[in-house]
């Protein structure tokens, strides 16, 4: 497939005339945007641009026409968007009864101000009068948080003081909210509203959770209630994740001092154990005997089995896996790890009989089991069966046609909406047809979003999708990369999306962060403007790959702490490296705290496997792959590929 390039598609006049008339918007020239505006009026994605023009004049465009607009919009990706600042501008101005005729029911409204701001018009035209209950109840909520609310929340809760909504009670479980958020200046706050008597407890609860080496000695003064045993609960369940011992410690202190519940007696018992074993705690084994049988679930389970791992107590792990529920021993990790415990007591067969039913996966876990046999790798593709009525019928759903026209014209976060919009709600067998038509169209971020959730996981041809290709090759022969190595870890980092921003505000194929970009611009040579620049594949794959060559020559060339490091970043590895220093590289990964850089190797082993026989390149044996980055003279590390065990 060649590379998708979405800006080169030759425009016809309509999508000219449209892009044209959009970019007078973007520098600013709305006089001649209105202008031009009429010329579109007949095109598909002429909405956009009574969007972008409503959204320029919300202030002065009559409330009934804005309102009659997004009421034949619902549908569309800019519709929430509008709405919310309309609605929000209407707060703001305290304009209530227009805000109380548009703004529709509560829970439609997805932002606090906003939700607010419809509390506070409600207040104002008495509607506590005429459903006072409803009114209480969502003040109510938007009060039960452990963050700052919004300014426009102050009249709301000022409110609720004054007519004798606020009760202590509330305060109290306000603070207990604050403090498990990790807001000790919020809880600080909220104390002054407590009776005085309440404030000094309050002040020991909030240096419980500050300074707990302080607060914790004083407990035995405290006297015994459910509150108290709140805080110290909440307080014992923080000081787990971040010192296990010292949790233990302190669960001693005030275990017979006060009345626990069964429940929360399980709750903390289960927690020092489950941290004690992220932690690598030498006395693990003996914690998880003391969490009663009623609060152990498949994530303890799964934590004592790799503690057994770590200390290769082989009867132990095998009694976790058996313990866990059927949905977790199906998972690939667990039936590895039970076919090495089986190896290891010396039970070979039961051993192969395991490896060799994971090793017909194409799976990172089934390709290891298939090195452990020293079988070639089983990769069995299935033709994708496409349904051209079917495809056409996904074509022809409104949001799609907007959404490939979208795309047509550049306009590709809108386009991205539109599609999921338009494709949430379909089958699998629809989502099959989306993901044909997507691959068809050069989307390839598209096709593989779609073709997951339609449960193909054979159709490697639209899976791993071969775009972007000669900046791949040029960038990794740059650095003397495997050109399957960069290609698993961009599909596991984007799914091929250029566009694509995280949360953390990483962004592109290989979901660069700005700081990254920057550091690299000088010493790899490579020029950076902005953030906005590495939305380009060309530069995105440049710096991707210039980090991949820097994290490579810091960690020897081992490509397993490599692709940790370009995920959970340098200290973190650096950290785990120090903790396990003996550790083989499996087992290292295995033991790692964070979930999501544990389960991220695997995923970019196995789609660089997959790339490499996509390419037509020698396939490299997982096992040599996470410890070598290349492929030494004669074949060493190399397997072949067939659809045959």
């Amino acid at each position: 497939m060649a590379a998708p390039a979405n800006a080169d598609v030759p425009l016809d006049t309509a999508a000219s005339q449209f892009k044209k008339t959009w970019s007078l918007a973007g520098a600013g020239r709305h006089t001649e945007f209105r202008q031009q505006m009429p010329a579109s009026k007949d095109y598909i994605l002429y909405p956009y641009l009574q969007y972008e023009d409503y959204r320029s004049r919300l202030a002065i465009v009559p409330a009934g026409e804005v309102s009659g607009f997004l009421d034949n919009h619902r549908g569309w990706a800019f519709s929430s968007g509008l709405r919310q600042v309309w609605l929000r501008g209407m707060g703001r101005k305290q304009q209530w009864q227009k805000l109380l005729q548009y703004s529709g029911s509560f829970k439609s409204i997805v932002d606090a101000e906003t939700r607010c701001h419809q509390l506070n018009a409600r207040i104002k035209h008495n509607d506590q009068k005429t459903a006072k209950t409803a009114l209480l109840k969502d003040a109510g909520g938007m009060w039960l948080t452990g963050k700052s609310q919004h300014k426009a929340c102050d009249p709301v809760f000022s409110w609720m003081e004054r007519h004798g909504h606020l009760s202590d009670k509330l305060v109290w479980e306000r603070i207990l909210l604050a403090l498990k958020a990790g807001n000790t200046t919020l809880a600080n706050y909220l104390k002054r509203r407590l009776p005085a008597r309440d404030q000094q407890l309050a002040d020991a609860y909030i240096q419980l959770w500050k300074r707990p080496a302080r607060g914790f000695p004083s407990i035995r003064h405290w006297s015994d209630s459910g509150r108290t045993r709140e805080m110290i609960l909440a307080a014992l369940l923080r000081q787990t994740r971040n010192d296990p011992d010292l949790a233990l410690k302190y669960w001693h202190q005030v275990e017979s001092r006060f009345a626990w519940s069964e429940r929360a007696s399980g709750k903390i018992r289960y927690d020092i154990a489950l941290f004690s074993a992220v932690a690598l705690d030498a006395d693990v084994l003996d914690r998880f005997a003391l969490v009663p049988a009623s609060a152990v679930d498949d994530k303890l389970l799964q934590w004592r089995l790799r503690t057994a791992l770590n200390h290769q107590r082989w009867d132990e792990l095998l009694i976790s896996y058996e313990g866990m529920s059927a949905v977790s021993k199906q998972e690939g990790r667990f039936r590895y790890w039970q076919a090495t415990a089986l190896e290891q007591q010396g039970k070979h067969e039961a051993a192969a009989r395991v490896y060799k039913t994971l090793a017909r996966e194409a799976t990172f876990w089934g390709f290891l089991a298939a090195d452990q046999l020293n079988q070639e790798y089983r990769i069995c593709p299935l033709t994708p069966v496409v349904d051209p009525v079917a495809v056409s019928r996904v074509a022809e759903l409104p949001g799609v046609k907007r959404a490939l026209e979208l795309r047509k014209v550049g306009l590709n976060d809108f386009a991205g909406r539109e599609w999921y919009r338009a494709t949430v709600s379909l089958s699998k067998t629809e989502m099959r047809s989306a993901a044909a038509l997507a691959t068809e169209k050069g989307w390839p971020s598209r096709a593989i979003i779609s073709l997951g959730k339609s449960g193909d996981t054979r159709y490697y041809d639209w899976r791993f999708p071969i775009a972007f290709e000669s900046q791949v090759n040029l960038n990794a022969n740059r650095h003397n990369l495997d050109p399957a190595w960069v290609y698993g870890l961009m599909r596991a980092e984007s799914a091929l999306n250029p566009r694509a921003i995280s949360p953390a505000k990483a962004y592109g194929l290989m979901q660069l962060l700005p700081s990254t970009a920057k550091r690299l611009s000088t010493p790899a040579g490579i020029k950076y403007t902005n953030r906005n620049s590495l939305l380009d594949p060309a530069t995105n794959i440049a710096f991707g790959t210039a980090e991949m060559n820097k994290l490579l020559q810091r960690y020897n060339g081992v490509p397993a702490y490599v692709t940790g490091a370009y995920n959970a970043g340098p200290g973190a590895v650096d950290r785990w490296l120090e903790q396990r220093p003996d550790f083989e590289v499996e087992r290292w990964m295995e033991l790692m705290p964070y979930y999501e850089t544990r389960d991220y190797i695997p995923r970019v082993m196995a789609f660089s496997t997959l790339y490499a026989w996509r390419l037509g390149t020698p396939v490299t044996r997982v096992s040599y792959r996470l410890r070598h980055a290349a492929v030494v003279a004669g074949g060493t590390g190399l397997t072949n590929v067939s659809c045959q065990l």
